[in-house]
């Protein structure tokens, strides 16, 4: 019986460890892979200054958490900050990792968002800035049933502020504090 009790405590001990250490770990592997993934998307400066991801402050969720996030546009709006947060912390089921075609978000709270929405006098606006596919289309493939579904259990934003700007209407509003819970 004291074996199979230390065996288990040994076990435990593993386990726990293996959390503690995993997001660490492969933490510049994610970011990596992130900031990669957003350059293929977005045409803007995409950056933060910190990437936590945790295993035990939501257990038994997982919990990925940007810290001082910034996105800046391109050309004419290279002085602009379109967005810019104190944090953003995601906590996901880790069942989705196993089932991806079930995406359970437990929680997305996004703590002191600066949005600017500036359209210059042309008529651009700052918020466009997703990248348009050059190639190509490829044939269409057929039709087909997705099932993949995603279900957000808690949404907060605290500490809000909106920025509208209209140069061709001169036309500039604020709103502060925003603060939504969902």
């Amino acid at each position: 019986m004291k074996k199979l009790i230390r065996r288990l405590a040994w076990i435990l001990f593993v386990i726990v460890v293996l959390m503690a250490l995993l997001p660490v770990l492969f933490k510049g592997k994610i970011a990596t892979y992130a900031k990669q993934t957003i350059g293929e998307y977005v045409d803007a400066q995409v950056d933060w200054d910190r990437l936590g991801i945790s295993l035990f402050r939501d257990f038994p969720h997982a919990s990925i958490a940007l810290h001082r996030v910034r996105v800046v546009g391109h050309d004419d709006f290279a002085q602009d900050t379109l967005l810019a947060f104190r944090s953003l912390r995601v906590t996901a089921d880790l069942s989705t990792l196993f089932h991806p075609e079930r995406i359970g978000i437990r929680e997305i709270e996004l703590n002191e968002p600066r949005i600017t929405a500036h359209v210059l006098a042309d008529g651009r606006p700052n918020w466009d800035i997703f990248k348009l596919e050059t190639s190509e289309p490829e044939e269409p493939e057929p039709a087909s049933e997705s099932n993949i579904g995603v279900q957000i259990t808690r949404l907060a934003v605290r500490n809000g502020y909106v920025t509208y700007q209209d140069d061709s209407s001169m036309i500039r509003l604020s709103i502060r504090p925003v603060h939504i819970t969902v």
